[in-house]
């Protein structure tokens, strides 16, 4: 049996060596790289990166040697192993990788200060004298000992007036944190750090068909893996991509030893027991544990009614006259729904839910419509409602046309100035178990206030993205972002500061939304 022709595949999808083709960016390695490539450029010296066993730091190592190793006049050298008894072993390895090729090697059997001067002359001579680069690159950078780094420092203080001679990059898991903490004058000299994070939810099912959208011999991925699959890969592995690529090979092989199709969710389990070592995580204790906790808490809750305040069913039984000068927490407003026939006609044509009166802090609830625009110059509907709604589609598309039923002949010949009205369609917002940030450049209380912001930008800048949303709180809302969801903190904060004047003067980081919002275009939608 093959295994690659029973998949039609060309190559091993999930191959758990650290291959630089497989390597997938997801926002924080893509932002990682590239810090580490403008700091290598510019001659900054010393850069760190650390993360938990599993996070990527090899294979973004790995796409770091790749991008520089046919680079003009750049030298790149890895240690992967630096865990030397004495900086003069260490020092002779960093002089025998300097001198590989070269017509003059370091001098044999000499101490610490030879070496040292050698290597000085050595880099002096490649990024002084020829505008060369010299890269040297450490894997495994919790192994090095408090005498190495401060090896580290010294070779750190080559440099010329305008930048250092030699560029250091060391990765290494989160215990190089605890000994750069003890070594202040070495973390001093640190110009970019990064800790890489394990991936969400959105990042691991990314991560999961690049690859196999890499090993595919067909040009469309194969959907080898279910929905519940995903969201199971992701909860056994928390995030961390070596974590996936080990369970993703062993629920591959499990998938063709019971001669499925698919990997769902059972077949996760069986993989879970020879990829990790763990069962599969199950819910029966869960349901067993939250029934007892509502069990108590209804009965805590039943005993304080009985035993503290008025019984219960004497409340619900009470006029409303009599409860409104009830005192207490349970003072009761009356509500009014207005029914379907009040409603504007439109509406009852477009099928939207009528408003209903809660009485809460004297708010509606969600409108029946988002409010009107004026169609500009050179403005089609469809590019209308597409600026609205995030989308075009046809049901979109009809849903207004029937709330403007009395304003639209022909959806193709609509004049400049008609106000068209746009119904409030709710849009399906994926849910995401990971945090997310948007970069806020505005908020306005109308929808024609809006799309004005939305015309008036400039089509050279950063995309803008227009939000509707409506909550009980705030009431309904327009918010604009920027069009790209950040699902790394520091990446969007880098962002933010990298704003043009006109953006950045009101542009503030957003990571959450109100509590039972209502979206009428979706915000994770950044391909639209």
């Amino acid at each position: 049996m093959d295994y690659f022709k029973l998949l039609n595949l060309k190559k091993e999808p999930f191959s758990n060596s650290p291959d630089p083709d497989f390597f997938y960016g997801s926002p924080q390695h893509v932002t990682c790289l590239q810090k580490l490539e403008l700091a290598i450029r510019l001659k900054r010296g010393l850069n760190v990166v650390t993360g938990d066993v599993g996070t990527g730091k090899t294979t973004l190592c790995r796409q770091l040697l790749r991008r520089f190793t046919r680079a003009d006049k750049t030298e790149i050298h890895l240690i992967l192993d630096p865990g030397y008894d004495t900086p003069l072993a260490f020092l002779r390895a960093v002089a025998r990788m300097l001198a590989a090729g070269k017509k003059v090697p370091p001098p044999p059997g000499q101490g610490e200060h030879a070496l040292k001067e050698w290597i000085k002359q050595r880099l002096f001579h490649q990024c002084a004298q020829h505008g060369g680069t010299i890269v040297l690159v450490i894997d495994e950078g919790q192994k090095l000992n408090r005498r190495c780094l401060e090896l580290l420092r010294e070779l750190l203080n080559y440099e010329t007036n305008q930048h250092k001679l030699l560029q250091i990059v060391i990765f290494g898991q989160r215990e190089l944190e605890t000994t750069l903490a003890r070594t202040a004058n070495f973390a001093d000299r640190i110009n970019f750090k990064f800790l890489l994070q394990p991936l969400d939810f959105r990042s691991t099912r990314a991560m999961i068909r690049f690859r196999l959208a890499l090993a595919t011999r067909s040009r469309r991925t194969p959907k080898l893996f279910s929905w519940p699959a995903l969201w199971a890969i992701y909860r056994a592995s928390r995030g961390y991509p070596r974590k996936i690529v080990t369970l993703c090979h062993q629920a591959i092989m499990a998938m063709i030893v019971t001669h499925r199709d698919q990997v769902g969710r059972a077949t996760i389990k069986l993989a879970l027991r020879s990829a990790l070592g763990c069962p599969a995580p199950t819910r029966r204790p869960a349901r067993v544990v939250s029934g007892v906790l509502v069990l108590l808490m209804c009965g805590g809750l039943l005993w304080w009614h009985w035993a503290m305040l008025t019984p219960v069913w004497q409340l619900v039984a009470m006029p409303p006259a009599e409860a409104r000068n009830l005192a207490g927490p349970y003072k009761i407003k009356p509500f009014k729904i207005i029914p379907p026939a009040a409603q504007p006609a439109a509406v009852k044509t477009a099928g939207i839910r009528p408003a209903v009166k809660t009485g809460h802090r004297g708010r509606s609830s969600m409108p029946a419509f988002l409010g009107s625009v004026p169609i500009g110059p050179r403005e089609t509907l469809g590019e209308l409602v597409h600026r609205i709604y995030g989308t075009a589609t046809k049901p979109y598309l009809a849903k207004v046309i029937a709330a403007n039923a009395a304003g639209i002949d022909d959806p193709h010949k609509v004049s400049v100035g008609q106000r068209i009205f746009f119904p409030s369609i709710q849009s399906p917002v994926p849910r995401t178990p990971a945090s997310s940030w948007w970069i806020k450049i505005r908020r306005e209380r109308s929808l024609e206030s809006a799309v004005t912001l939305l015309r008036q930008h400039a089509p050279h800048k950063p995309p803008l993205h227009l939000v509707p949303h409506w909550d009980r709180k705030s009431g309904l809302t327009f918010t604009i972002v920027l069009k790209e969801v950040f699902f790394d903190e520091t990446a969007a904060r880098n962002y933010l500061r990298s704003l043009p004047a006109g953006l950045a003067d009101t542009a503030e980081l957003v990571s959450a939304w109100a509590y039972n919002t209502v979206f009428f275009s979706d915000p994770y939608d950044i391909q639209s």
